[in-house]
């Protein structure tokens, strides 16, 4: 079974057992948006020639008063990616904050593929409250920054 019918196959099966909101598929790019709740969208994406998907968690607008301090965070994140398991900071081409993650295909199954997405989740409610911290305080350098569950492993 290629790459793309198993992507295909475990997020068909996700439906279900995660009930998001949404799975649409762009079979054109190979990707899926994902709707996990009312606050979390996800975009995955199969690697071209690739046996990864690539994992992208909205993070929101960037706090305008305070980009250098979420500008400062998102930076730092990314740099401890070896300690968060993979998972790394970015700034997407809206300027909204993102962490990506990717992840084999082979070797995933629908259960860990939950597991994942409801991991984003929390990171995203987290880093939410973190921006809405340094929006109120301006202060982010002194911030500890979210980190995975176990230190060495988001999934």
């Amino acid at each position: 079974m290629s790459n793309l019918a198993v992507a295909e196959q475990l997020f068909a099966e996700l439906g279900p057992i995660l009930d998001p909101q949404s799975i649409v598929h762009f079979p054109e790019s190979s990707s899926w948006s994902i709707s996990v709740d009312a606050d979390t969208q996800v975009t995955a994406a199969l690697e071209s020639g690739q046996n990864t998907l690539v994992f992208a968690l909205d993070l929101g607008p960037l706090p305008e008063e305070n980009l250098k301090e979420a500008y400062e965070l998102l930076l730092r994140f990314g740099y401890i990616w070896q300690t968060n398991g993979g998972l790394s900071a970015a700034i997407n081409a809206e300027g909204r904050g993102a962490l990506i993650y990717k992840h084999p295909v082979t070797g995933l199954d629908v259960q860990r593929l939950q597991t994942l997405l409801r991991n984003l989740s929390v990171h995203r409610q987290k880093w939410s409250n973190l921006f809405n911290y340094i929006s109120s305080k301006g202060d982010g350098g002194q911030l500890e920054l979210p980190e995975t569950r176990d230190g060495n492993q988001f999934v």
